[in-house]
């Protein structure tokens, strides 16, 4: 029996919750969507949010607030999600790729100043796999130039990891994005996102936009007298959340300090076991608390990276890289130049199943197979 990668943890409660909103006669940005919103606020103490369809239509609809220009720059990793980059060019803006620190997830530092200038708009900094970057060092950098620079974190992958205790993620940005697919910490049903910010109008402005520019929605203009009467001011898209997204939502909030805890221990039971002669594990002087999705190794050489996965595969154990290539290796983005760093550690990574339900017994299967691997290699 293959043992998958990852596996979204659902059960009865989400399916109850479900099947309430089919009694109801809301089943778009309604109750539950508002409900879901100030739960997710509370959990994690931001002050304003907005609920968007995905991770993806977050970052575009806050760059979209930007008025972003032809010209106008946005910095962000080289190693990064598609989705990232996509959001900067479905916005007319240019992505400005930086580095690595060498066999480190964490960005490169110099790289970024140097990267810096007039026409830089954004930094778009990207978290990886429940590890923070060193947000309070972007956004010391961005207060000494002289440049108005927006910082926007893509949280897609670190939502419960936590700076300080009770400071989570996104909470040093002007605004935050985060996802609830059906890898993530937790899911909405297989898709979801949310917009955090400390901005008040910035949120208004991405609640509008995300109903076609709606001045008011559906749901806020239900007991006006001329419901149905609303104005455009600006044009916006379709990217509000369902009530069975949020009704999920609910239900997999009150599970996601347990989400946490397992995964951290599957961690721990994982480095404790491996062997560690071929390979290194990810860390960050930046994490009080982690939250992983995946669980990383990160090989000395990336032969046998791609020896090892194929090995896995083989033996039925769901595996992935995240991410290879990098996002200068696409062609939409291809460069002559790339980011070396990014770009070697993309040949060495390697995605291992982590999910809460992950029996132990499977977790002893995954690494006697890894680690008998090296023993034949020998």
């Amino acid at each position: 029996m293959k043992i998958n990668l990852s596996r979204p943890e659902i059960d009865l409660k989400e399916y109850k919750s479900v099947k309430k909103i089919f009694n109801n006669k809301w089943l778009i940005n309604g109750p539950n969507v508002k409900s879901f919103e100030n739960g997710f606020k509370k959990k994690f103490n931001y002050k304003f949010c907005a609920s968007v369809s995905s991770c993806t239509s977050g970052l575009e609809l806050v760059l979209k607030t930007l008025n972003l220009k032809k010209n106008d720059e946005v910095i962000l990793s080289s190693f990064n999600f598609i989705a990232a980059g996509i959001a900067v060019k479905n916005n007319h803006a240019k992505p400005v790729f930086i580095d690595q620190k060498k066999n480190s997830f964490d960005i490169d530092f110099e790289d970024l100043k140097k990267k810096i200038n007039s026409k830089t708009k954004v930094i778009l900094l990207t978290h990886f796999n429940g590890y923070l970057q060193n947000s309070i060092g972007v956004r010391n950098i961005i207060k000494k130039t002289k440049h108005k620079i927006f910082f926007l974190e893509d949280c897609a992958h670190v939502l419960a990891a936590e700076h300080k205790k009770n400071i989570y993620s996104g909470s040093y940005s002007d605004a935050a994005v985060f996802s609830f697919g059906p890898t993530k910490m937790i899911t909405c049903g297989g898709m979801g996102g949310m917009v955090v910010s400390k901005n008040r109008e910035l949120i208004k402005h991405i609640n509008i936009l995300k109903s076609f520019g709606m001045n008011k929605s559906s749901y806020n203009r239900k007991n006006e007298k001329k419901n149905w009467h609303y104005n455009i001011k600006s044009i916006g898209a379709n990217y509000r959340m369902t009530e069975i997204q949020a009704a999920f939502g609910i239900q997999q909030l009150k599970k996601v300090n347990l989400f946490k805890i397992k995964k951290n221990q599957i961690s721990k039971f994982y480095k404790k076991n491996l062997d560690k002669k071929q390979l290194f594990f990810q860390s960050s002087n930046f994490t009080y608390s982690s939250a992983l999705i995946y669980f990383q190794m990160i090989f000395k050489k990336s032969k046998i990276r791609n020896l090892i996965a194929n090995h896995l595969s083989k033996n039925k154990i769901g595996i992935s890289v995240h991410w290879d290539p990098i996002l200068e290796k696409h062609d939409i983005f291809k460069t002559k130049k790339f980011c070396k760093n990014s770009y070697d550690l993309s040949k060495k990574i390697l995605s291992i199943p982590l999910y809460p339900s992950l029996k132990r017994s499977d977790q002893i299967k995954i690494i006697k197979i890894i680690n008998s691997y090296f023993k034949i290699e020998k």
